[in-house]
């Protein structure tokens, strides 16, 4: 019996993390897919975060500010508070912008219905919003002494927040102006959507490009491989596990050489979907190029 299926029949899945969960359950290959997909999440993450870190320093490439906020994230999820507390953090970071959603979706879903203008704020020439910071600090006040008051559990603080900022907003944004009528700004907006439009559709009709259909033989084999041997190989071996054993000792070998073979067969899932994907994408940019060059 191998170290993943001792640890999975003495430990209760109420005691583990995810992590191990896929490791108990699919053995290195679980290991792997944690890993790869906490990369490919992590990389979009990371990408967003360079974007708004780099708004915060301009002067600074985006290359390293990005390269300095994934440092400083691996630094922390190194110590054992934060990592444990990600659900809580994430929850609270996430009630930080729940005021700003409340704003934006009454001002573009409501105040048309009860006769408020949209945009009021910039057709007034205000420098600044004083009912948007007022119903964000509202909003704030609300939803974190829900939290410490604990009435509601605090993955749910989010609910009553966000509704409490669509109140809040109307009723303050009435008060400074929101429900007046402003018919030159209101006319220069509709100039400017409709140029917008048409600048849209003049894009479409330019640089719209169909899919590029790869039929070469080597990508049809790549697909075949990673589509066999990644997918098809591990689901019959999952079969066999759970079909296919009609005792403990023919269970636990089908289980060990499920282990040992679809960690091999996820590897070469992983390279070969990756190259595919890479082979996809210069087709499709080799397209692009060849659509946009004048013809002779």
């Amino acid at each position: 019996m191998g170290a993943a299926t001792a640890a999975m029949t003495k430990s209760s899945i109420m005691v583990v993390d995810p992590g191990e969960v896929a490791f108990y359950a699919l053995g290195a290959s679980g290991f792997v897919i944690v890993v790869v997909a906490g990369w490919t999440t992590a990389n979009a993450n990371l990408y967003r975060a360079g974007l708004a870190a780099q708004a915060v320093f301009p002067d600074v490439p985006r290359t390293k500010v990005t390269l300095l906020v994934g440092l400083a994230v691996v630094v922390a999820s190194a110590f054992p508070f934060i990592y444990q507390s990600m659900l809580p953090l994430l929850t609270y970071a996430g009630l930080i912008l729940v005021p700003v959603g409340g704003i934006v979706f009454a001002e573009h879903h409501i105040f048309p219905r009860i006769g408020f203008t949209r945009y009021w704020a910039r057709f007034k020439g205000l420098q600044y919003s004083v009912p948007a910071i007022g119903t964000w600090a509202v909003s704030l006040v609300f939803g974190f002494g829900l939290g410490a008051l604990n009435i509601i559990p605090f993955y749910y603080l989010f609910l009553p927040t966000w509704f409490v900022s669509i109140a809040a907003y109307i009723v303050l944004a009435k008060k400074y102006g929101a429900a007046e009528s402003y018919p030159e700004g209101e006319q220069a907006e509709r100039v400017f959507q409709e140029r917008v439009a048409e600048f849209h559709a003049q894009q479409a009709a330019t640089e719209s490009h169909e899919p590029v259909n790869d039929a070469s033989i080597l990508s049809k084999v790549i697909k075949a491989i990673y589509i066999i041997i990644g997918l098809a190989v591990p689901f019959v071996l999952a079969w066999r596990v759970l079909f296919h054993s009609p005792d403990i000792y023919v269970y636990y070998v089908n289980l060990e050489r499920f282990y040992d073979v679809s960690i091999w067969c996820t590897v070469i899932y992983f390279v070969f979907a990756y190259w595919d994907l890479k082979r996809s994408k210069a087709l499709q940019r080799a397209a692009v190029r060849g659509a946009s060059e004048p013809a002779v």
